[in-house]
């Protein structure tokens, strides 16, 4: 799923001779750094070097999760950037905005922005790794959006840039790979899911200077493998190394953070712990609800998921509560097409256990009508 920044490279001890991981470490105190944002850029002067200024502000307020704060200060820097004709600064600019726009779920956009930055990468024979990069970035669309034979072939396509150039680029191939590994998953081959996620680790653990967020992004995605696998000590074991990195590097409140708590609520609810996972729920809609900007679909998602862990544990009235906001949120947004008959259908199941059979009825009519008019299903978990 950047702004340069340095965590630790050195294996320091304690005195017993026993290994501190790189996470639990000293925590630095300079800007983090992003995951697959931009590889490249060249810094002209003058107005050039402020407008890369403005970019380089653009991905610190993203590393945080600040999204909204990120566009703002894209939006003019674009402007600039094609007033003087600066081809290699527009194509830089263009990615950082699909980047934004793919966490805010606003996908339709965010491809045409990628779109059009791998065009002009394309321009420049130079440029072969930025085209590999926006590739990557085009096929993790792709997949959201279940398109897995677009995915696949741009992925394949971006890994095949890469080629001879693995080694040196190694951060790159093991994010290819990871995306590689959640089409598998998203197609129900958790082996090759498995394998590809496994071998993203491994060669990312080769960096001298890893990335939180891809590291923690990358536990994420293999616990959901375990998970889909029942194999779910394993499972919540990779969960909780993903929210320890996440929380020590991009702090308790990045959404990111929050995508891997509402996954580890669903494991929670899954094994029938279902304190711990209202309680990971709750953090994880808290944290959602103050996303800037906040993103309908995660905050729907997440209170799906919510009434699912309620109604398991027979607080019927909780979950009753829950998915009748949940079903207000996406009867108001035109996006959440694909969201609104799976909640329907969870709300309708609730109002049918209440006795409310004539209320269910009408919102199962709702539900039938929303799902003849989209063709998708809406992930329970959520990928990074």
């Amino acid at each position: 799923m950047r702004q340069p920044g340095t965590f630790t490279g050195s294996n320091r001890m304690l005195a017993t001779g026993s290994f501190i991981p790189w996470w639990k470490r000293p925590r630095r105190t300079w800007s983090l750094p992003l995951v697959w944002f931009l590889y490249s850029a060249s810094i002209g002067f003058g107005q050039a070097a402020d407008q890369t200024g403005l970019r380089h502000d653009a991905m610190a307020e993203y590393s945080i999760g600040h999204f909204g704060k990120a566009e703002i200060l894209l939006t003019p820097a674009l402007e600039s950037a094609r007033q003087r004709g600066d081809s290699d600064e527009i194509a830089s600019i263009l990615k950082a905005l699909g980047d934004v726009y793919f966490n805010e779920e606003r996908f339709p956009e965010a491809e045409q922005a990628y779109q059009q930055a791998l065009l002009i990468f394309k321009e420049s024979p130079a440029k072969r790794i930025e085209v590999a990069g926006t590739l990557r970035d085009l096929g993790a669309l792709h997949s959201s959006q279940r398109r897995n034979r677009e995915a696949m072939a741009v992925l394949k396509e971006a890994l095949k840039i890469i080629g001879t150039n693995a080694t040196a680029q190694q951060d790159l191939a093991s994010e290819v790979l990871n995306s590689i590994g959640i089409v598998y998953f998203r197609q129900g081959k958790l082996g090759k899911a498995e394998a590809m996620t496994t071998k993203a680790i491994q060669m990312y653990s080769g960096l001298v200077e890893p990335d939180a967020r891809r590291v923690s992004a990358l536990n994420n995605n293999l616990a959901m493998i375990y998970q889909k696998q029942r194999k779910y000590v394993k499972a919540e074991e990779n969960y909780r190394r993903s929210l320890e990195i996440g929380e020590r590097w991009l702090g308790e409140l990045h959404p990111d953070v929050a995508l891997t708590r509402a996954n580890l609520g669903l494991l929670y609810t899954e094994m029938r712990r279902f304190e711990p996972a209202e309680e990971q729920l709750l953090l994880s809609l808290a944290i959602t609800e103050q996303t800037d900007p906040i993103v309908k679909g995660r905050v729907v998602r997440t209170l799906q998921l919510l009434g699912s862990a309620y109604f398991r544990d027979g607080k019927i009235t909780e979950a009753e509560s829950v998915l009748a906001r949940a079903v207000q949120i996406a009867r108001h947004a035109p996006d959440l097409a694909t969201e609104i008959p799976v909640v329907l259908d969870a709300y309708s199941g609730i109002l049918k256990r209440q006795g409310k059979l004539q209320e269910a009825r009408t919102i199962q009519a709702e539900a039938r009508k929303a799902r003849a008019e989209s063709t998708l299903t809406v992930p329970a978990q959520i990928l990074r």
